[in-house]
């Protein structure tokens, strides 16, 4: 059994799983080598990965023999280019499931012994069931502790069902916290005016409310910065752990913060910024360049340290805007246009789903941006072009070349 991120994964590791004689089970499965180009190999690896992403995930590893289902010995997977044959099994799968199974990560390493494996990991897929090509059709396998088998019809169901409901749950999680902000019950004290509320909620985070340990999230001290402020303290909470604007020992007192990020141990992601509405021209205003960027600043740290965390994709990224009405988007004053106020004091705009790590995280949530210039009676956020892409201030730690 392997209790890791891939991403931490050893040759040491590799050597346990054959001196400790650890068996194949529904989220382990031994392969002595790749699977070839042949019509039956690409179907073999579709359905292997479709049924593990099917029921809970887990590891392929290649380049282990096994015997009755224990691991046996460590054989050399044969490969003269690693890379060449990861990027076909990629392509395979991509082209041989349907829908893709998104967050899939391979990891090529040598064992002690000096012969090359390759680890496969596949996350829980919520966007089942997934189906693998056979032939001209298509067919549906689960993981059991004695390998693959054929979903049932109330299988299929229930698959279909699983996915609605994980959806909703999130969005009933993001409304009781809505709440719990309004109702002053955030972890810290905040100024009761406009706040931007985000959200990172991933999908695994709903079956797993303790899937992390409070070391491990305190371990990474930078990566879940509250938005919008320059420094911060941090702690760990009975929630998971808090970054937060202001002193530590302040958090018991009245003094209000202007931001915090709460992390959960199920892995959601929490943070608030409390002066998201400012008056520089005798109006309320939202910088609207400025709110984007820092957005997109933090979805990128957050989404890169819950992937080093071990945990996946899909990840439902949220926006709210509490206590805003009468606020207006600031433009720049070249621009053709003008906003009208926000009508409204609370709106939960619509998610963003990020299926698999963004190629362009500002491509990805320009449909979250544009919603928010909606609610100010413009048809969308001007810091993209017509064509959508982003066009104001370079983000080299959001995308390369930005």
């Amino acid at each position: 059994m392997i209790n890791k991120a891939i991403s931490l994964i050893e040759p040491a590791d590799i050597d346990e799983l054959v001196s400790t004689g650890t068996e194949e089970s529904q989220t382990l499965d031994f392969k002595q080598q790749l699977h070839d180009a042949s019509d039956k190999g690409k179907h073999d690896l579709c359905a292997d990965i479709s049924a593990m992403a099917n029921a809970a995930g887990g590891y392929l590893v290649f380049g282990i023999r096994e015997i009755k289902g224990v691991a046996a010995s460590i054989e050399d997977i044969k490969s003269s280019n690693p890379d060449a044959d990861i990027l076909r099994l990629e392509q395979t799968i991509h082209s041989g499931t349907s829908p893709s199974v998104p967050g899939l990560s391979f990891k090529h390493l040598k064992s002690n012994c000096g012969k090359s494996v390759v680890i496969l990991h596949i996350p829980k897929s919520w966007n089942g069931p997934h189906l693998a090509k056979s032939g001209k059709g298509y067919r549906m396998y689960t993981r059991t502790s004695k390998g693959n088998r054929p979903l049932d019809g109330n299988e299929i169901r229930q698959q279909y069902i699983l996915s609605q409901s994980v959806t909703a749950e999130i969005r009933n999680w993001r409304s009781r916290r809505i709440a719990d902000i309004l109702a002053q019950q955030a972890p810290i004290v905040l100024p009761k005016q406009a706040m931007l509320v985000l959200h990172a909620v991933p999908y695994q985070s709903i079956s797993s409310p303790l899937a992390l340990t409070a070391s491990e999230l305190k371990a990474k001290p930078t990566a879940f910065a509250p938005l919008g402020v320059s420094g911060w303290n941090n702690r760990i909470n009975l929630d998971g752990y808090l970054t937060f604007g202001a002193n530590r020992y302040q958090t018991d007192s009245q003094t209000p913060h202007t931001s915090y990020c709460q992390v959960f141990r199920s892995g959601a992601v929490e943070t608030v910024y409390a002066e998201i509405v400012r008056k520089p021209y005798d109006k309320p205003v939202i910088a609207s360049q400025w709110y984007e960027m820092a957005v997109l600043e933090s979805v990128a740290n957050y989404l890169d340290a819950l992937g080093s965390l071990g945990i996946n994709y899909p990840i439902s990224i949220m926006v709210s805007l509490l206590n805003a009405k009468g606020a207006y988007m600031g433009l720049d004053r070249s621009l053709d246009s003008e906003s009208d106020m926000i009508d409204r004091d609370v709106i939960l705009f619509p998610e963003v789903l990020i299926e698999e790590p963004p190629q362009n995280l500002p491509s990805t949530l320009r449909p979250l941006f544009d919603s928010v210039w909606n609610a100010c009676g413009l048809t969308r956020s001007l810091n993209y072009d017509q064509n959508g892409k982003w066009v104001k201030a370079k983000l080299p730690s959001v995308v390369p070349n930005s």
